[in-house]
């Protein structure tokens, strides 16, 4: 929250977007950090996705709204990871009154089964490399109602929502006869 000037007299006024300026760079200078949960390692990153103010190109704005996308390791709630956000832009604002915070579209990570016949049968039968998914799916959903869960498929995550993204025939393919050859097989 800012106040409203005329741009020739920005002293008149509260620049919003420039006093979001300390949590952008915190943002910016945000490193990933590594969570390691049984076998997998994650990352809890935080990122700026949106930015939007300003009224007219002869105006400070007194309104600046910032979406910032959340990413956090299964064994965190999505309380905890709302709290340590809440204490970072405590520390970027002279007051809690120059901003406000909503958070929407709360999903909670996906925790990564220990104990699970079904699953480890499939990990003996395949030995195929485990990696997080660094993205949210309905495995976090799922977990919530105590129903394990795991991703699997062919994508290649590391070039998700690039230009040209993609995935290979063979890989899809590898992935379709795994399917294929693991529900196949009956199971008491």
């Amino acid at each position: 929250m800012g106040k409203r000037a005329h741009v020739a007299r920005p002293w008149a006024g509260v620049n919003a977007i420039h006093q979001c300026a300390p949590l952008l760079q915190a943002l910016a200078d945000d490193k990933p950090r590594p969570i390691k949960r049984g076998n997998v390692e994650f990352f809890e990153v935080r990122a700026a996705t949106f930015g939007n103010g300003g009224i007219a190109v002869n105006v400070i704005p007194d309104k600046f709204e910032l979406t910032v996308n959340i990413r956090f390791a299964p064994g965190k709630s999505a309380e905890q990871s709302m709290q340590e956000f809440k204490e970072l832009v405590a520390t970027k604002f002279e007051s809690s009154a120059a901003y406000k915070l909503d958070f929407t579209n709360i999903h909670p990570s996906g925790d990564v089964p220990q104990e699970n016949d079904l699953l480890e049968d499939f990990r003996s039968r395949y030995k195929l490399r485990e990696v997080a998914q660094q993205a949210y799916t309905d495995v976090g959903l799922l977990g919530t109602h105590g129903i394990s869960a795991v991703n699997f498929g062919p994508g290649i995550t590391t070039q998700a929502h690039q230009a040209g993204e993609h995935v290979r025939i063979a890989d899809l393919l590898k992935c379709f006869e795994i399917y294929r050859d693991f529900i196949s097989v009956p199971r008491a």
